[in-house]
C-alpha cells in the first residue's frame, strides 16, 4: 500500500531555511538529503506540524518505516491529530507491523467515523493481522481480526471469505455458510467462493446443496475437468444416473485424451459389474491415445473379472509383442494363465520372467508350483531348489519340495526338507504338524507332542499375523488389483493355517491332559479367535452348553464381525432352548453377512415356534425398502409370508 494522505500537504507555502531545502530535495527525488535536511527541521521546529509530515514523507520514500513511524509517534503526541493517527497507522501498515497500525488508526476513525478512506485502510489493517494470526494458528486472534475486518470493508470479499474458511475448520460449517453467502451477494460468480460453500455444505453433509453448488461451478467452469467429474459423482450419489452417465459422457467427447475422466467412467460401470462397458470406454480412450499401458491393462482386468483368462491373455501377449521382457507384464500374463489352469502358459511366462528378473524368489516359486502342477516333478524340485537359493531364510520352497517328496513316497527326503524349512524360520505350522505325524507312526510320542504343539503355537500365530494384514488391508478405500489379491491370498492362508490349527488340535485332544492344554493356550493368546472358536465346538461335543456360550461370546467381544462367533453363540441358544435370545443372535449373524442363507432359514423357523413371524415379516418388509438389492431377504420373505399363509 502506499504512503497516504501526504500527498495534501506538499503543496504548502514556500517556507525558508532548512524546512524548505528539505521539501525541494523532496520535490526533486534526492531523498537521502531529504531525509538529513527534514530531521534537522523537525528539530528546528518542534512546534511545525508541517515538518514532521514531510520528514515521515522522505523516510517512507527511502523505505525507513522505522525512522517514519518515530517522527509521527513524536507528532501525534505533540499535536493529537487525528490525520497524524492515520499517517502513523498507515506507516505501520506498508512497514507490515499490522498489530501497531491498528491503535493509531483506531483513534482515527473515532474521530472521523463517516470518513471512508480512514475505515478502508483500519479494515486493511485488521484483514492483514488476521492473515499473519491465521498462519501462526492463533486461531482466536485470528477470527477477531477477520471479524472487525467485514465491518469495516463491506464491499470487500476478502474478509468474508478468510473468516467463513477459519471458522469452517473449526468445524462451525453453519457459521462459515452465512458469511460465504454474503460474499457471493458481493461476487456471486466468484468461483473460490462456491467451492468454500461446497465445503461448507460437505461437512454439514448436505448433498442437496453440494450439488446445486457444484452445478454452479460446472457452468462457470465448463473446463474444469475436476468440477465436470466431482458433479458427476454427486448424480451418482442422488442415483440420478442418467445425469451421471451423460455428464461422463460428455466429459469423454470434450477431452479425449483426460485419463480421469475415462477411470471415473469405467469406474461407474465397474461398479455395476458392467465389464463390457468398461472396455467401451477404455475403447475410446485407446482410439485417442492408441497403446496406452494402463488402458489396456484395466480391458485385460475386465475380461478377468467374468473369469475369462483367455481374452485377459491374448491382451498382455498383445503387449508382450513391444516389451517382449517387461517382468510386469509377464508377471501379469503368469497370474492370468495361472488363474485360468493354463500351467503351460503360466510356466512359458515365469520363465521369461526369470530370466529377466532372476533374483525374484516368488517367480521361482511360481514357476515351481506351474510345473508340479503339469507333473514335471523334477523340474519343480529344481525351481524350487533356485527360489530357496535366492533367500536363505525363506522355508517356503522347502515346504514345497518335501510335498513333492511326500508325494513320491520318499519319507526320509521329505522329513529332511521339512527340517531344513524349520531351520529357515519358518512361520508355517505345517513342517512340525508333518513331522509329528512321522514321530507317531515310529511310536516317538515325545517327538510327536512335543511337534504338535509347536505346531499349535505356530498356527495360532500365523491366524493372527494373516488375519492383522487382512484387517490392515481392508483399511484401505482404494487398493489396486495387486493388492486386492494379495489381500485374497492371505485370506486363503488364513484358512489354511485356521485349518491346520483344528487338525493339530484334534490329534492333541485325545490326550488326557488336552483340556488343560487348550486352557493354558487361551491364557497365553487370549485374543486367539481361532482358539476360542475351537474351545466353543469342542464344548458343544462334550456336552457343556454353557461353557461353549461362553467361548462364543468372547469370540463375538473380540471380534464383533466375526461369522463364526454369532453362529455358535446361535446355535448353542438354539439347543439350549433360549429361543428369544436365539433369534437375536441370529438377527446380529444377518447383520454381518446378509447373503448367509442359514440364519434367514432358521429365524423363519425358530420365529413360527415363537409365534412372532409375523412381526419377523413386518421387519423383514421394513428392511427391503432401504435394501431393494439384496436378493436373498426378498427371497426369504416370500418364503415367510407363505409360510403365515398356511
Amino acid at each position: 500500500m502506499n504512503f497516504i494522505f501526504l500527498t495534501t500537504v506538499l503543496s504548502i507555502p514556500c517556507l525558508s531555511g532548512t524546512l524548505e531545502e528539505g521539501r525541494e530535495a523532496l520535490r526533486q527525488g534526492d531523498y537521502s538529503r531529504a531525509v538529513v535536511l527534514l530531521d534537522r527541521a523537525v528539530d528546528e521546529n518542534p512546534g511545525l506540524k508541517e515538518a514532521y509530515i514531510l520528514a515521515a514523507k522522505a523516510h517512507s520514500e527511502i523505505g525507513d518505516w522505522i525512522g517514519a513511524a518515530e517522527i509521527l509517534e513524536r507528532a501525534s503526541e505533540r499535536f493529537q491529530d487525528p490525520a497524524m493517527y492515520a499517517q502513523l497507522g498507515a506507516v505501520y501498515l506498508q512497514a507490515g507491523d499490522y498489530e501497531r497500525a491498528i491503535p493509531p488508526l483506531e483513534r482515527a476513525v473515532r474521530a472521523y467515523p463517516f470518513d471512508p478512506d480512514y475505515k478502508k485502510v483500519l479494515g486493511t489493517a485488521y484483514f492483514n493481522s488476521g492473515v499473519v494470526a491465521y498462519r501462526k494458528d492463533d486461531i482466536e486472534l485470528a477470527e477477531e481480526r477477520f471479524r472487525r475486518a467485514v465491518e469495516l470493508l463491506p464491499g470487500d470479499v476478502r474478509p468474508l471469505h478468510n473468516l467463513a474458511a477459519l471458522l469452517l475448520k473449526e468445524g462451525k460449517a453453519d457459521s462459515a455458510l452465512i458469511f460465504v453467502e454474503e460474499a457471493l451477494k458481493i461476487s456471486p460468480e466468484d468461483p473460490n467462493l462456491l467451492r468454500l460453500q461446497a465445503a461448507a455444505y460437505r461437512q454439514k453433509e448436505d448433498f442437496d446443496g453440494l450439488l446445486r453448488v457444484y452445478r454452479k461451478l460446472y457452468n462457470l467452469q465448463p473446463d474444469s475437468v475436476q468440477v465436470g467429474l466431482d458433479l458427476a459423482m454427486l448424480y451418482r450419489y442422488h442415483r440420478r444416473t442418467k445425469e451421471a452417465l451423460a455428464l461422463y459422457d460428455t466429459l469423454m467427447v470434450r477431452f479425449p485424451k483426460e485419463r480421469k475422466v475415462f477411470d471415473a467412467a469405467a469406474g461407474y460401470y465397474r461398479d455395476h459389474f458392467r465389464y463390457d462397458k468398461v472396455r467401451e470406454v477404455y475403447g475410446k480412450f485407446l482410439r485417442a491415445v492408441p497403446g496406452d499401458r494402463l488402458a489396456l491393462r484395466r480391458i485385460a482386468e475386465s475380461y478377468e473379472a467374468e473369469g475369462r483368462w483367455k481374452e485377459a491373455q491374448r491382451i498382455y501377449k498383445d503387449m508382450l509383442r513391444s516389451h517382449p521382457e517387461d517382468p510386469e507384464l509377464l508377471a501379469l500374463l503368469a497370474e492370468a494363465c495361472r488363474m485360468g489352469g493354463d500351467w503351460e502358459g503360466t510356466v512359458e511366462a515365469l520363465k521369461g520372467l526369470v530370466r529377466t528378473q532372476q533374483d525374484d524368489k516368488r517367480a521361482w516359486l511360481g514357476l515351481g508350483e506351474a510345473y508340479r502342477r503339469l507333473g514335471m516333478f523334477d523340474d519343480a524340485l529344481r525351481a524350487y531348489h533356485e527360489a530357496s537359493l535366492r533367500d536363505t531364510l525363506w522355508g517356503e520352497p522347502w515346504i514345497r519340495i518335501a510335498e513333492i517328496y511326500e508325494q513320491r513316497g520318499k519319507r526320509e527326503e521329505a522329513m529332511g526338507a521339512y527340517r531344513r524349512a524349520m531351520d529357515a524360520g519358518t512361520a508355517d505350522p505345517l513342517p512340525y504338524h508333518r513331522l509329528a505325524g512321522y514321530a507317531l507312526e515310529r511310536g516317538d510320542t515325545v517327538k510327536f507332542y512335543e511337534y504338535e504343539r509347536r505346531a499349535v503355537i505356530k498356527a495360532i500365530r500365523a491366524v493372527a499375523q494373516t488375519e492383522g494384514a487382512i484387517r490392515s488391508g481392508l483399511k484401505r478405500i482404494e487398493m489396486d488389483r495387486a493388492k486386492m489379491r494379495k489381500l485374497s491370498d492371505m485370506a486363503r492362508l488364513a484358512k489354511r493355517y485356521g485349518g491346520i490349527l483344528r487338525e493339530c488340535l484334534d490329534v492333541l485332544s485325545t490326550d488326557p491332559k488336552f483340556e488343560e492344554f487348550l486352557e493354558d493356550l487361551l491364557h497365553r493368546y487370549p485374543g486367539a479367535k481361532a482358539l476360542w472358536e475351537y474351545k466353543g465346538k469342542y464344548e458343544v461335543s462334550k456336552g457343556n452348553l454353557r461353557e461353549a456360550l461362553d467361548a462364543f461370546r468372547r469370540l463375538v467381544r473380540l471380534d464383533p464381525s466375526y461369522k463364526p462367533g454369532h453362529r455358535g453363540m446361535a446355535e448353542v441358544l438354539e439347543r439350549m432352548g433360549r429361543t428369544r435370545d436365539a433369534i437375536a443372535a441370529y438377527e446380529r449373524l444377518l447383520q454381518v453377512d446378509p447373503n448367509d442363507e442359514e440364519p434367514y432359514r432358521a429365524l423363519i423357523k425358530l420365529c413360527k415356534e415363537e409365534g412372532t413371524l409375523s412381526d419377523l415379516i413386518s421387519k423383514w418388509k421394513r428392511e427391503m425398502e432401504f435394501h431393494p438389492e439384496r436378493a436373498l431377504l426378498q427371497k426369504y420373505l416370500t418364503i415367510a409370508i407363505r409360510e403365515v399363509e398356511r
